[in-house]
């Protein structure tokens, strides 16, 4: 039996935060959040390049990438998706790439968006909270009028 003619796929759109690159997929309202989560984090390491990463909901605004109040999304809930988000799946999501240091990596100050040593920058900030940023994205930060650390979101 084939689906109804005005049956729609539900699709989930992932931004990574700060950048222009996004992903749509469809899934099944079905998928338990744990089956959801193993299926699209092979699917997300591969389109994004990235290997450890944060899934944060971003609802259904996510014009600069970010979201005010985003939630980290949380696999081990024992629901389907269709009792999360509905029917349609109406939901957003933007990832956050996750590094890990080395003790040795410790003592270079990398930007915190895009991983590039800043010791050799000459115009380089920092956010209060104390995270470096390089004026390149320091530059996309104000183009996108975002005026907080996007590690921390402190000001």
């Amino acid at each position: 039996m084939s689906p109804p003619r005005n049956w729609i796929i539900p699709t989930i759109t992932v931004k990574l935060v700060y950048t222009q690159c996004v992903y749509t997929y469809q899934v099944d309202p079905n998928w338990k959040l744990n089956d959801f989560w193993n299926i699209l984090k092979s699917r997300l390491m591969r389109d994004f390049e990235i290997e450890e990463f944060e899934l944060v909901e971003a609802g259904q605004n996510m014009s600069n990438g970010i979201a005010e109040e985003g939630l980290a999304f949380n696999k081990n809930e024992n629901i389907r998706l269709r009792e999360k988000y509905g029917p349609t799946i109406n939901v957003s999501f933007y990832i956050r790439p996750i590094r890990r240091e080395s003790p040795q990596q410790s003592r270079v100050e990398e930007c915190i968006i895009c991983y590039e040593n800043t010791n050799n920058y000459s115009n380089r900030y920092r956010y209060r909270c104390n995270h470096p940023i390089c004026s390149t994205c320091i530059r996309e930060c104000n183009q996108h009028s975002i005026d907080c650390c996007p590690m921390c979101r402190g000001r």
